[in-house]
């Protein structure tokens, strides 16, 4: 199916849902799906104000999935919404904490912002779990 279509069709089944008089918890999972999927759908559709709008009203669905707070924050670094960036990379880092991806993406922004006690966290917390990761190894020498 074409991403338009699939979004669409996902709208339909929240709409839908929303009218329930009392959804069921298989409902509410579903809606959450195709929310969180139609905010991938418009990432990829270049439409990242959409597509923060669909992957939020997931999060506050179900906030236990850090993929969908690693997506959030690519697309608010999209549109320079800093502060939306950094929550969604905390969040993230807190649901995998030995993520080095995430923590490495956390590190990175903090050094950008000049956070630089929580950037030293951050990275150090990288080369504990990877001591090679060069990424961290290049802040730390810049930061500290």
């Amino acid at each position: 199916q074409d991403p338009p279509a699939a979004a669409a069709t996902y709208a339909l089944i929240v709409s839908r849902a929303a009218a329930l008089p009392a959804p069921t918890e298989l409902m509410r999972r579903l809606v959450y799906l195709c929310e969180s999927n139609s905010g991938l759908i418009y990432a990829d559709l270049g439409e990242p104000e959409k597509s923060i709008q669909y992957l939020s009203s997931a999060l506050e669905r179900d906030p236990s999935d850090p993929l969908v707070w690693k997506a959030l924050a690519d697309e608010a670094q999209k549109v320079g919404r800093g502060a939306l960036r950094r929550h969604a990379l905390e969040r993230a880092v807190a649901l995998h904490p030995g993520n080095v991806p995430l923590l490495r993406d956390l590190a990175l922004h903090l050094y950008h912002i000049g956070d630089v006690p929580h950037c030293e966290a951050a990275t150090a917390e990288v080369l504990r779990v990877l001591p090679s990761d060069a990424t961290a190894q290049s802040i730390a020498a810049h930061s500290y």
